[in-house]
């Protein structure tokens, strides 16, 4: 059997990563952009990565990943339907996190759609792999939707479960990030603290001890501050 001819849409942060973590483990895919030459331009970064020369090839793949903005989806799906393409053999994957694949199926019922979230950060996909992703096709057995398993397995994790949970895990952590990194920033600026410290704290010393913490690696010197902050907290 051939192997599947997979395309992508999307060459933002997310799907920078994907694709560099592709080309590693020498996996070919397609990317589309309205742009001709942006869509090249990505391309060229990565060994197996191709450029579709036009939306129209996009009949020959099997499977084609949506890494768009959830916002764009529907657009992207309504230029494609404009065209009377041939679809009903492409399995459509989509990533985007606020974007429910129940949604699209009941708007545009004769694609072929799955659900393949990413969970966590498009920079830590990028530069350490290892992703971890969500998927609620339990059941769905289909030779191409087991090759987006497998796709997806080959750069990290696969996980059963409702697509909702990507979305809370995601916003919840990113909320308590930007509330942490606010008030770590407004705690040096009202000591007078120098702006390139106050940057450094923000951009390496804060982001490593979250880090290490979800490791249980933190360190003598992390350790301590934890001891002492559990110590406070027993003391009240």
């Amino acid at each position: 059997m051939p192997p599947l001819k997979i395309g992508m849409a999307g060459i933002g942060r997310l799907g920078t990563a994907l694709m560099k973590q592709f080309d590693q483990v020498k996996i070919g895919t397609y990317v589309y952009h309205p742009d001709i030459k942006k869509a090249q331009n990505f391309s060229r970064q990565f060994q197996h990565s191709n450029k579709l020369e036009a939306i129209t090839d996009i009949e020959k793949l099997d499977i084609f990943l949506l890494v768009l903005p959830a916002s764009k989806i529907e657009e992207f799906f309504d230029s494609l339907l404009e065209q009377n393409l041939l679809l009903s053999n492409i399995l459509f994957v989509n990533l985007a996190t606020s974007k429910q694949t129940s949604e699209l199926r009941q708007k545009y019922p004769d694609l072929k759609l799955m659900g393949m979230k990413f969970m966590g950060h498009a920079q830590d996909l990028l530069e350490h792999g290892k992703g971890l992703f969500i998927t609620p096709e339990r059941n769905n057995v289909g030779e191409k939707c087991l090759g987006v398993v497998n796709l997806f397995n080959k750069i990290g994790d696969v996980c059963y479960d409702d697509e909702a949970v990507v979305e809370k895990i995601n916003r919840r952590a990113t909320w308590y990030a930007i509330k942490a990194s606010k008030e770590l920033e407004n705690s040096f600026t009202a000591e007078g603290i120098k702006p390139i410290y106050i940057t450094k704290a923000m951009d390496s010393v804060l982001p490593e001890v979250i880090r290490s913490y979800s490791k249980g690696n933190l360190g003598h010197f992390g350790n301590q501050i934890a001891l002492e902050m559990e110590n406070n907290r027993k003391d009240k």
